[in-house]
Parts: C-alpha cells; sequence; structure tokens
C-alpha cells in the first residue's frame, strides 16, 4: 500500500524534470549542445541536436542544429551523416552569409579528404552557376576548385586557373594567396624545386617590403625541411636583415614589437633556438606591449625547454610570476620543477635534438640590431594582460590533461 505513493511522487518528479527539459528554448538546447561539443561529450551533442530537430522543424535556428549535429558525425568519424547534415544546412542558408560560406568551406574540405572529388566539383558548379553574378562569391568558388583540383592531382588545371586570377588582380593579399596556392600545386607533384624556384623568383621581384619578408621566410623554412642548412641559414640571414630594417624604420613600438616577436617565432621554428631566446628575452626586458605577454613567455619557456635548459626555465616563470602575480605562472614553476625531480619533464616538452638545431647551436644566426632597449621604470601589469596568461597557462594544463589522457 505504501509504494503507490512512492511511486506516484516518483512519476511526478520525472514529469517535472521532463517538462522542465522540453520548457527549454531553442537557444537554450542550441546552447547545450555546443557546451557539450566543447567538452567532446558527442553522444550527449547528438542526442541533444536531434531533439531540437524533431521538436522544433520549422524554427529558424534548426539549422543550426544540424550543423553542429555534423560536427558531432565529423568527431565520430562518421562523414556520410556529416555530408547530409551539412547538405540540409547548405540548402537553406545563403552563401552571401558567413554562415553559408563556412557550411560550404567545412564541407568541401570532408569531401577532399574522403576523395569524392567528383561531388565537390559537382557543388562547386552548382554554387557558382547559382551565384554567378555575386562577384565575391563566385571569387571564392574558383579558388575552391583550384585547391580541389590541387588535392586531385590535376595540378596543370589548377596552375591554369590560379595564374589567371593572378594576372587579373593588384591586391598584394590576393596575389600573395595565389603565389602561395600555386607553390602547394608544385608540392602537389612533389617538386619542391620548381616551389622553391618559384618563391626565389618572386623574392627577386617583389617590391613590397612586408612581401619580401615573408618570402624570405618562407624560403629559409623550405630548405631547413630539405635538411639545407646553408641555403636555410643564408636566407635566414637575409630575413633578419629585412626585418631589422622594417624595426628601425617603424615609429609604431606595437607595430615594432609585433614583427620582433615574429621573427622570434621563426627563429625558434626554424631551430635557431639561441636567436629566439635573445629576442624574447630583449622584448621581455624592454617590457613591451602587455598583449603579447602569453605567446612571449610561451615561447620563451617553449626555447629553454628545447635546449634542456629547465632550471633557467622555471627562473624565468619565477620572474615573470614575480611581475605579474595573477598569472599564477609560481605554480606552473613548481610543477615543472616537481617533473624535473621525477625526471619526467619529457612528458611536456623534449630536448630539441634535431640535425638543424644542433647546426644553429653551434652557429645562431645574429640577431638584429634594433631590438627594442631594456625597460627604465617599473611598470604593474594591467589586470587583463594578467588574466591572458593565466588563461595561457589553463590552455596549456588541460592540452597536458588530453594528451595524459590520450
Amino acid at each position: 500500500m505504501q509504494k503507490f505513493p512512492i511511486a506516484a511522487a516518483a512519476c511526478a518528479a520525472l514529469c517535472l524534470v521532463l517538462a522542465g527539459c522540453s520548457g527549454r528554448t531553442p537557444e537554450e538546447r542550441l546552447e547545450k549542445t555546443a557546451q557539450m561539443l566543447r567538452d567532446r561529450d558527442t553522444l550527449g551533442a547528438m542526442l541533444e541536436a536531434r531533439e531540437m530537430i524533431k521538436k522544433f522543424p520549422d524554427h529558424p535556428r534548426t539549422v543550426e542544429a544540424h550543423y553542429l549535429l555534423a560536427q558531432v558525425y565529423v568527431a565520430d568519424r562518421r562523414p556520410d551523416e556529416a555530408v547530409a547534415e551539412m547538405e540540409i544546412v547548405l540548402d537553406a542558408v545563403p552563401q552571401t552569409t558567413e554562415f553559408g560560406r563556412n557550411t560550404l568551406r567545412d564541407y568541401l574540405t570532408l569531401l577532399q579528404q574522403m576523395r569524392r572529388f567528383d561531388d565537390a566539383m559537382k557543388a562547386v558548379d552548382k554554387f557558382q552557376k547559382k551565384y554567378a553574378s555575386d562577384e565575391g562569391t563566385s571569387l571564392s568558388l574558383t579558388v575552391a576548385r583550384a585547391t580541389l583540383l590541387t588535392a586531385a592531382k590535376e595540378t596543370t588545371r589548377a596552375r591554369e586557373i590560379l595564374t589567371g586570377l593572378r594576372t587579373a588582380t593588384t591586391t598584394t593579399a590576393e596575389r600573395n594567396l595565389y603565389r602561395d596556392l600555386l607553390v602547394q600545386t608544385y608540392l602537389a607533384d612533389q617538386n619542391v624545386t620548381a616551389a622553391l624556384t618559384m618563391y626565389e623568383h618572386e623574392f627577386g621581384t617583389e617590391k613590397n617590403e612586408a612581401s619580401k619578408r615573408e618570402l624570405a621566410l618562407r624560403i629559409s623554412m623550405f630548405d631547413a625541411r630539405m635538411g639545407r642548412y646553408e641555403e636555410a641559414r643564408k636566407w635566414a640571414e637575409t630575413a633578419t636583415g629585412l626585418f631589422d630594417q622594417a624595426m628601425k624604420e617603424e615609429l609604431d613600438t606595437n607595430k615594432r614589437t609585433e614583427l620582433a616577436l615574429q621573427l622570434a617565432m621563426f627563429y625558434s621554428d626554424l631551430g635557431n633556438l639561441a636567436g629566439a631566446k635573445t629576442v624574447l628575452r630583449a622584448l621581455y626586458d624592454a617590457r613591451v606591449n602587455l598583449d603579447v605577454m602569453p605567446a612571449l613567455v610561451r615561447t620563451y619557456v617553449n626555447v629553454l625547454l628545447r635546449q634542456d635548459k629547465v632550471d633557467d626555465a622555471v627562473k624565468f616563470m619565477r620572474e615573470v610570476a614575480v611581475r605579474i602575480p595573477e598569472s599564477k605562472l609560481d605554480v606552473e614553476a613548481a610543477r615543472l620543477e616537481t617533473l624535473k625531480s621525477q625526471n619526467q619533464v619529457s612528458r611536456i616538452a623534449r630536448v630539441d635534438t634535431s640535425t638543424m638545431t644542433l647546426r644553429f647551436a653551434k652557429d645562431p644566426v645574429i640577431v638584429p640590431k634594433n631590438l627594442p632597449a631594456p625597460a627604465d621604470t617599473t611598470t604593474t601589469p594591467t589586470a587583463d594582460v594578467a588574466g591572458k596568461l593565466a588563461a595561457a597557462a589553463a590552455v596549456a594544463k588541460a592540452e597536458k590533461a588530453t594528451t595524459d589522457a590520450k
């Protein structure tokens, strides 16, 4: 006799829960789905998205649920189902919107990965015909066509399209884009020599100083990947001279900082770790634009660990923690010390023993002369930069946890 009231109460509670769930708005459901996807709860995201589609089939934002469901299927390696969901979105959302363009980009990329080039080309033909009068959309689709042809190893046709596009534009950004896509066609042919030759020719004829700097960086990295140390070093020195001149002429302090940081990142990627360390330390000592501090600190610590200088990394992190207490880098420093005592630093960073790095270690590229001078006064970091550093540390910690879990 007592079981019935209890069962009735449980049933009533369940009804209230279900009523609460069904009472959620489409916007709340979309946010829930997106959050689950961010949390890698693909099952929960899939169920939530499907429920949204079922309960609100005619709502204007239901198309977003189809897009999120496609992302779930991509994450779960169910590409055919992802393609089907993206097609629903593409039928409903115009290419004149950012949502539509992003979906088409994802759709073509997925078909390319699936080697379904014919289907991808049909989609490009369909939308290029539909938006023939929209110059911007039509142009982006032409570029997409060339990219697909390159992936399909139809590089001759791709080069014809890209060469025509490059000849027709005078915009530096577009010319650089088409140049890089042309280089990709040579790489698809495994013709690295042709790619390098094109970059070197472009460098010799380029008038735009920013483009020349970018080309010097690219050529150096190409040579490095081919194991050609002398050539990589020569172009690294050329790039250094161009950046040095740009920093000398640049009056805007923030832009000078960006130039120096870009060069330091290049040095790090190239294996010129001593050069990267010198530039980054100069920027830190100059107390430059605080917005770049998270990237600066992260790269500097990484460079030190790649050089097997764990104690220096710990010391630097504590130095940053004193200047910016809210960054919590003292905690990360203590963690790094613990890993060292356990001989487990390799879990988060490995000593770089690559041939290119070892060659540069013996004879680093000379750093630029026009780096920022050390600051004369002590500045107190803003809460904003402290928050960014804390966020950067949190991201690093999350990435580390993910790596350990895998």
